[in-house]
C-alpha cells in the first residue's frame, strides 16, 4: 500500500510541476556575448538586419556617391583688356591715333583709364568732349569708334596684346582641365578674338563676345546671359574675372560670382564694392579660382 501511495504521488508531484522532467533539467544554452552585454546595462541587442532593412541604406549610399560624381560643371569668364592682356599702350596709342586724326585733342593717360568703363563708341565720344544724349555723340562716337576698331585690332600680336605675367599659363590650366572658358569684353568682338588667337587659346574657350554683338553692353548683364548660355552653365556655376568696376556690376546682375584684378585701370577702391573678391597677384586669382571650381564660393 505504502508503495503505491508513494508511486500517486509522484505522479501527482510531475503533473503539478513540482518535479521537472528530464529535458528541463538539460544545460541551458551559453549566452552570447552580446546577449550578456546587453542584460548587465539593460539594453536590447541590435536586431540583425535584413535584406529589407540593408536595401535603403545601399539605396542612400548610392544616392549619395551619384550626386557626389554629378555635380555641375564651373566655369570661368573672362574680361579682355586690363584682365587678361596687358595692351594699355595698344589702346592708348590707338585712341590717340584716332582722336588726332579726327581733329580732336588727345587724352591723357588718367583719362584713358577712366573711360575703359565704357564701350569704345561712347568712349571716345567722351574723349572727344561731345556732349551725352545729343545726336552727335552718337553718330560721331559711331564713327570713331569703328576707325579705332579698324586700327586696333590690326595692331594686335604679342608685343601689344601679350597676356599678363601668369595669367597665360592660369588659362592654360584651367583649359587642359576642360573646364568651361568664356570671354566677354566691352570692346569689339573680333578684338576679343585676336586676343585670344595671338596667345594660342582660343580653342579653349566655347564662347566669345563684345560690346557689338550682345544686346547690351556691360554693367547690363545680356552678355553674361549670352555666354552662360553658349558655356551650359547656370548663373551660380559661373565666375566672371574682370578689372572694371561694369564687371562686377554685369556680373552681379547675372547672378555669378565676380572676382576683380588690382593690376587693371581701375583703383581697388572702386573695384572692391563691386566684386565677391579682389586680388592683386595671379597667384591670389589662382587661388581664387581653385576655391570657387572646388566649391562654389569665391575664397
Amino acid at each position: 500500500v505504502s508503495t503505491v501511495m508513494l508511486a500517486v504521488s509522484a505522479a501527482l508531484l510531475l503533473l503539478a510541476g513540482a518535479v521537472p522532467s528530464a529535458t528541463a533539467w538539460a544545460p541551458a544554452p551559453k549566452e552570447s556575448t552580446s546577449g550578456l552585454f546587453a542584460a548587465r546595462h539593460r539594453l536590447t541587442p541590435p536586431a540583425t538586419p535584413t535584406l529589407s532593412t540593408r536595401r535603403p541604406i545601399r539605396r542612400r549610399l548610392v544616392f549619395r556617391m551619384a550626386a557626389a560624381t554629378s555635380a555641375a560643371p564651373r566655369g570661368v569668364c573672362w574680361d579682355v583688356d586690363g584682365t587678361l592682356a596687358d595692351s594699355f599702350l595698344l589702346g592708348y596709342s590707338a585712341t590717340k591715333d584716332v582722336l588726332h586724326q579726327a581733329g580732336y585733342a588727345e587724352p591723357s593717360g588718367d583719362e584713358y583709364h577712366a573711360y575703359c568703363i565704357y564701350t569704345t563708341p561712347v568712349r571716345l565720344a567722351r574723349h572727344a568732349g561731345l556732349e551725352p544724349g545729343t545726336d552727335d555723340f552718337e553718330r560721331i562716337g559711331a564713327d570713331l569708334g569703328r576707325k579705332f576698331d579698324d586700327m586696333y585690332i590690326d595692331l594686335v600680336s604679342t608685343d601689344t596684346a601679350a597676356f599678363f605675367p601668369g595669367v597665360l599659363e592660369i588659362v592654360e590650366g584651367l583649359g587642359s582641365r576642360k573646364v568651361p572658358l568664356g570671354a566677354l569684353t566691352n570692346a569689339a568682338v573680333g578684338y576679343a578674338e585676336a586676343v585670344l588667337t595671338v596667345n594660342g587659346v582660343r580653342m579653349m574657350f566655347s564662347s566669345v563676345h563684345g560690346a557689338d554683338d550682345v544686346p547690351a553692353p556691360k554693367p547690363n548683364p545680356d552678355g553674361m546671359v549670352v555666354c552662360l548660355s553658349e558655356m551650359g552653365l547656370e548663373a551660380q556655376d559661373l565666375v566672371y574675372v574682370g578689372d572694371s568696376p561694369s564687371d562686377g556690376k554685369a556680373a552681379r546682375a547675372a547672378g555669378c560670382k565676380s572676382v576683380g584684378v588690382a593690376w587693371g585701370s581701375h583703383p581697388v577702391e572702386n573695384l572692391a564694392p563691386q566684386f565677391d573678391i579682389i586680388v592683386r597677384t595671379p597667384a591670389e586669382l589662382d587661388a581664387a579660382l581653385r576655391c570657387f571650381l572646388t566649391t562654389g564660393l569665391v575664397c
